[in-house]
């Protein structure tokens, strides 16, 4: 991105001709140092400090910072926008937050009351060779963006897996931010990165009702795929697999959804084998099985006994309700669910709806073992989700 930014005030406002003061913004700083390339998460510092009186003399008595341009997905704000220097926050902290273009104006105020306004622009980017971008319009949502080293992708534990449980990897993959409370981003990148099919997934931890979600690829700064997907608990999304060829990276649009229960990405923590080389299922960690076919062990259930009481292991490897009463989050479409259990008609699945204003989650606790919190969706009405990572 460009470290430097147009200053030209235009003199709007009220006033006179040449007794209007004159408005200069610009970037001073980034990260620190001298303006330069501007990538997410950078600390980026603008000022008004060059700004002056006009004609007429009288004093700058005020100053007002506006964000008037900024990514989509971007929760970036000026952090004070008063002074005659500032900066950006976001909620997972200091800088700006995704990839994109910026544009702030600064309205100067004279002691007669002319004003000015003008305004400084800056494009972010990464120059990684890959760089994936996850953001969510949850404010209280946990996701977890992911990038294998293989296709279909290994999850989690075993080294070929970026993601919040190893963010630095050996092959060149990195995660910045693991961000536990709301809209991201979280970012990866990769280096020079070698030859072959990556997969990139998103894992939903905790997600209060329908999130939506966005995920891009970019390599050396451009944007190759975007995708938007509506995700809730439990789902497990994969947007893209990228091929990198001769160092040259490309985009295959997958938009795969899958429902998991489990820590992170359906194993039940994030150090599960995830992808071990198998022959039986003796080998694969809680929650897996082993795909013979390809002799990896993948997340799901291997017999009914992983399932629970009133459901079995389908083919494809997922608890579903027997026809006796489906168990928390099973699956519902062709079985009923069992005790205080619904049918959500939003995912199919057996969930523990609650009152909000007095909510009873015990039938939540007693299905995972965990505390349970009631989030509210609508007005006095909500649902029962395990608490965060």
């Amino acid at each position: 991105g460009e470290g430097e930014g147009e200053g030209e005030g235009e003199g709007e406002g009220e006033g006179e001709g040449e007794a209007l003061p004159i408005c200069e913004a610009r970037i001073i700083s980034v990260n620190g140092a001298a303006p330069g390339a501007i990538a997410p998460l950078d600390d980026v510092r603008i000022s008004g400090d060059r700004s002056r009186a006009g004609a007429n003399g009288a004093a700058i008595v005020s100053r007002r910072w506006t964000l008037t341009a900024k990514p989509a997905a971007s929760g970036a704000i000026v952090a004070s926008p008063t002074t005659t220097e500032t900066g950006f926050s976001f909620g997972g902290g200091t800088g700006i937050d995704v990839a994109g273009a910026y544009t702030a104006q600064l309205q100067i105020t004279d002691a007669v009351g002319a004003t000015a306004r003008c305004s400084v622009s800056f494009q972010a980017s990464s120059s990684a060779d890959i760089f994936v971008q996850l953001t969510w319009e949850s404010e209280t949502g946990d996701l977890d963006v992911h990038l294998s080293r293989t296709s279909p992708g290994t999850w989690c534990g075993g080294g070929d897996d970026c993601f919040y449980g190893q963010r630095t990897t050996s092959w060149g993959a990195t995660l910045d931010i693991d961000d536990l409370s709301g809209f991201g981003p979280e970012n990866l990148s990769v280096a020079n990165p070698a030859d072959g099919t990556y997969t990139v997934g998103v894992d939903v931890f905790k997600a209060v009702g329908l999130t939506v979600t966005n995920a891009k690829v970019f390599a050396g700064g451009q944007l190759l795929a975007e995708r938007e997907r509506t995700l809730v608990d439990l789902d497990n999304w994969i947007p893209f697999t990228i091929r990198v060829n001769n160092g040259v990276a490309s985009v295959q649009v997958v938009d795969s959804v899958a429902r998991q229960a489990g820590a992170c990405f359906g194993h039940a923590s994030a150090t599960g084998t995830g992808g071990a080389t198998c022959s039986t299922d003796s080998v694969c960690g809680t929650a897996e099985f082993c795909d013979t076919t390809v002799g990896r062990c993948r997340n799901g259930c291997r017999n009914n006994a992983a399932c629970g009481a009133n459901s079995i292991c389908n083919g494809d490897h997922i608890c579903v309700g027997n026809g006796t009463g489906g168990g928390f989050h099973a699956d519902c479409t062709n079985a009923p669910c069992s005790g205080n259990l619904t049918c959500s008609p939003l995912t199919s699945t057996c969930e523990d709806f609650c009152d909000a204003s007095a909510p009873d989650c015990s039938d939540c606790a007693a299905a995972t073992g965990q505390s349970c919190s009631c989030f509210e969706v609508f007005a006095g009405f909500g649902f029962c989700t395990e608490a965060a990572e």
